[in-house]
């Protein structure tokens, strides 16, 4: 039984002219109510849209995305390049640093990254959606060739004998004698490489039909070409295109203008995952293919742009902006607004008056304070004055309804702000009766959503820096790169041999290049991009510089007495710098400190090596020497101290003498006392007020050397327990003296044995013990009877 097949529609060829045309056209009815909102989000942002049943703005959507702004982008990231797996070789190494340097140069010199990316951050918050297109842009020159070329049967050759095509375009040749023809050509040559980031206008860009961005089987971008441009690009087949479109708002300018003028060409540039083509198309010409070619740029993922989106569902990846979830909102503050001024007008001196007052209660009320005469004065007292004759009218209601107005359009704003995360940036005012706990987990658990957001916007920047970086690394010269990177003084002090330069960085050429080395290697990403907190910032670097410097005071002797272990401390320390905010900025002073000492240890090395090998038994003899040298000095150090032990005794023997003779003294005056106050008994009385008085005077004596003898003896006390303690130490010093002596004595014994059995040349023994010195002490008493010490060292 036959089919009919009269209700089927015709095929139509895949990937075709009429295939992208009707592609293209499904996408713009699909993506229609996106542009729409966004266009309108956009008007009202500008305060050029009105909302119905508004009359006066508040333009709360302007102020809501002027303040989410800088939380999403508010300083120029920086580009970081890493090995994905931390560690690598030298080339490896040092091609992250190559690509990271000129991806950095490609961002500040190449294009303004920061108009660009505040561009891109507006349209995600108006639109909800941002998209960053990679351009790789070189600038080429005219540069004239001259050579010469050789006629043979087989056609012409160059100085090299190889075939040449004199068809060639710009070719001009002028006949010679013997056969051989000058040549001059005209040649474009690259004068410099561009690697750029467009953001596209949000209804500019499609996609195909799909329900996540793991299904999107091509991007689109509508391009505005002159004819330059498109001559440039295409060749001939752009005198065939419509140069009859204006972008954006010159449309409507190109309308009212009375002179009419060119416009550009819209095109289609259409990149395709399944064929892996890129397709140039325009819609309002003869609808066919404009170019079809392979992809220029093997990009990760192949399309050349990044997109985000601020919220999707399940079913497109077409996104739904957060000004539609929220226009209500924003038309009830507006509304509240227009009911606020409303009721504002009406809270004033509104009343009536008697219209036989006349014109002078309107004069009262149109000037400052004044006095007016009335003529019937009599007659209008009797009605009553003038508070008879005007009544206003009470205003209280409408105050009461202005407060409650502005109450409602708090919590409206409120609201709306929460909504849109606003408020995760305004949380500086919280209710003072809440605790600090209470406000710091509010805080905590409210702004996790907007953190969310920035870290997707984060890795949307680190994605487009890294279409940047593939550009780079496919299309650029190695020259340029080299340059830029300053690959030569970086390289140099990590090779052993500066003749390993040119090797070295062909194989770090070798790995960019090659998209399948580079992909596995080497990972780009940007740090953050949101406004930072100057004294985290400082807290980070201090913490930085103290980890630095403690790291150092521990590897320093480590690294004196082992010289290998340069490489490996180093090593630890760049790889511990990299974990912290702007490591890696340095981290370049420190591979270079790393090569100065590498080179130090190894000249250390080669200096040992180069000395002159010794006899093992002259070696033995000088180290037996030394350690009977040690012997001595022990010894002597140890009689030195026994002296002074000595010395000190017979110090104090000296004081206690001398103590007992005071003693004596003391006695001998009281018996002096005594024989005077029998003579005083026995003399008359004339004299008895000279002897009493003389009698004080001795008294008074007396009690002086008494204090005296008590000085002393606490001196003498204080003395004898300093010396004890200086005893004390010694005896502590030379026990520890006897202790590294012996253990030093033992390690130099093993040290022989071994060199001896590894047939090695012994190591030079220094004397490690200082060379004592004798102390001398004086005792000695000063005019006022105190007692001195004087302690000098004497070098032997």
């Amino acid at each position: 039984m036959m089919q009919d097949d009269t209700n089927e529609k015709p095929q139509v060829e895949k990937f075709g002219a009429r295939y992208w045309n009707s592609q293209i056209q499904s996408a713009l009815d699909r993506h229609q109510p996106f542009f729409d909102s966004g266009a309108e989000s956009i008007k009202l942002y500008k305060a050029k849209h009105e909302l119905t049943e508004t009359k006066r703005r508040l333009n709360i959507w302007w102020y809501s995305v002027n303040t989410l702004m800088p939380a999403y982008y508010s300083s120029t990231p920086k580009a970081q390049v890493k090995l994905r797996k931390r560690v690598g070789s030298l080339a490896a190494e040092a091609g992250a640093v190559i690509l990271e340097r000129n991806t950095q140069y490609c961002m500040d010199e190449d294009f303004d990254f920061d108009r660009v990316a505040q561009n891109a951050t507006l349209q995600y918050l108006l639109t909800g959606r941002a998209i960053l297109w990679a351009r790789y842009e070189p600038e080429f020159e005219t540069e004239v060739k001259d050579f010469d070329l050789f006629a043979t049967d087989m056609g012409y050759v160059d100085g090299e004998q190889q075939p040449f095509d004199i068809e060639q375009k710009g070719l001009e040749l002028t006949p010679g004698e013997d056969g051989i023809v000058s040549a001059r050509m005209t040649l474009e040559v690259k004068k410099e490489d561009k690697a750029i980031l467009e953001c596209v206008q949000y209804d500019d860009f499609l996609t195909s039909d799909a329900r996540n961005e793991s299904e999107i089987e091509w991007v689109a971008r509508r391009a505005y070409l002159s004819r330059e441009k498109a001559r440039e690009m295409f060749g001939e087949v752009a005198e065939g295109l419509n140069y009859n479109s204006y972008p954006g708002d010159l449309t409507r300018s190109s309308k009212r203008d009375k002179h009419s003028y060119e416009g550009k060409a819209e095109l289609w540039e259409i990149w395709c995952k399944r064929t892996e083509k890129v397709y140039w198309l325009q819609l309002n010409g003869d609808k066919s293919i404009i170019q079809e070619g392979e992809a220029p740029i093997e990009f990760e993922g192949f399309f050349p742009c990044v997109m985000i989106n601020s919220s999707t569902d399940p079913e497109t990846v077409i996104p739904t902006s957060d000004y539609v979830h929220c226009k209500d909102q924003i038309l009830e503050v507006e509304r509240l607004t227009t009911r606020i001024f409303y009721t504002i007008q009406a809270v004033r001196a509104n009343g009536i008056y008697d219209a036989t007052l006349g014109d002078e209660v309107q004069g009262l009320l149109d000037d400052d304070l004044k006095l007016l005469p009335v003529q019937n004065a009599t007659s209008l007292r009797q009605r009553g004055g003038l508070a008879g004759g005007i009544e206003f009218l009470n205003v209280m209601p409408y105050v009461n309804t202005l407060q409650v107005l502005q109450d409602a359009r708090q919590r409206a704003v409120s609201q709306l702000f929460e909504t849109l995360k606003v408020s995760d940036l305004l949380r500086g005012a919280s209710d003072p009766r809440k605790t600090a706990t209470a406000n710091r987990l509010e805080s905590s658990w409210s702004s996790l959503g907007l953190i969310v957001r920035q870290n997707e916007f984060a890795r949307f920047i680190g994605e487009s820096i890294s279409l940047l970086a593939t550009i780079i690394a496919e299309q650029f010269e190695p020259e340029t790169m080299f340059e830029v990177a300053d690959a030569d003084n970086f390289l140099t002090p990590q090779l052993p041999d500066p003749m390993m330069l040119e090797q070295v960085k062909m194989q770090v050429y070798d790995i960019i290049s090659d998209d399948d080395q580079r992909c596995y290697r080497i990972q780009v990403s940007s740090d953050s991009m949101i406004a930072l907190d100057q004294a985290q910032e400082k807290m980070e670097g201090l913490e930085m510089l103290q980890t630095v410097g403690s790291f150092f005071d521990q590897m320093k002797s480590m690294i004196e007495q082992y010289p290998p272990l340069a490489t490996f401390s180093m090593a630890i320390l760049s790889n511990l710098i990299r974990r912290f905010k702007g490591g890696e900025e340095v981290e370049g002073l420190f591979q270079n400190a790393l090569g100065t000492i590498t080179q130090m240890a190894q000249q250390r090395e080669q200096a040992a090596a180069e000395q002159p090998q010794q006899d093992p038994a002259m070696m033995q003899m000088q180290m037996q020497m030394q350690v009977e040298q040690m012997k001595a000095d022990l010894k002597r150090y140890e009689l030195d101290g026994d002296t002074m032990i000595e010395r000190d005794k017979l110090f104090l023997d000296q004081q206690r003498l001398s103590l007992q003779q005071q003693e004596l003294e003391i006695k001998n005056n009281a018996l002096q006392v005594e024989v005077m106050k029998v003579q005083a008994q026995t003399a008359g009385k004339t004299q008895d007020n000279e002897i009493k008085a003389e009698h004080n005077r001795m008294q008074s004596l007396l009690d002086l050397q008494r204090l005296e003898l008590e000085r002393v003896a606490t001196r003498l006390s204080e003395t004898e327990k300093l010396l004890e303690e200086r005893r004390l130490a010694q005896q502590q010093q030379l026990e520890m003296l006897r202790m590294q002596f012996a253990s030093e004595q033992a390690i130099l014994q093993a040290e022989i044995k071994q060199r001896e059995s590894a047939g090695q040349a012994p190591i030079n023994i220094t004397n490690v013990i200082p060379k004592p010195s004798r102390r001398v002490g004086t005792i000695g008493v000063d005019e006022m009877g105190n007692t001195t010490l004087s302690v000098d060292n004497i070098e032997e």
